[in-house]
């Protein structure tokens, strides 16, 4: 796995492969010029994930009091934050380890 695709850029390039007339390859590349690379810089993750649990202090509160389904609002406030575009399974692991410190 290089990180270079999410499933979202995935499917938007899927997309625009079977809606034109372009091959594979070219959607691939203009997708890939157009989006850039996934974020995986541990220590940029970490501040927009500090970010984001700043922001939200209440849910960070009830999630460590056992309401484990607000993992998946934090999750989805981080992805959103850095646009679709992070280490989907890294944000994963470093959220889970700022939401248990």
């Amino acid at each position: 796995r290089s990180g270079a695709l999410s499933n979202k850029m995935l499917a938007e390039i899927l997309g625009a492969a079977f809606s034109s007339d372009d091959a594979l390859s070219t959607c691939l590349t203009e997708a890939l010029d157009k989006a850039g690379s996934i974020v995986s810089d541990e220590a940029t993750l970490k501040t927009v994930i500090d970010d984001v649990l700043a922001r939200f202090p209440e849910q960070a509160q009830r999630y460590r009091e056992g309401e484990d389904k607000l993992f998946g609002f934090f999750m989805g406030q981080v992805m959103g934050a850095l646009k679709g575009k992070g280490d989907a399974r890294l944000v994963s692991k470093l959220l889970r380890d700022q939401l248990t410190a």
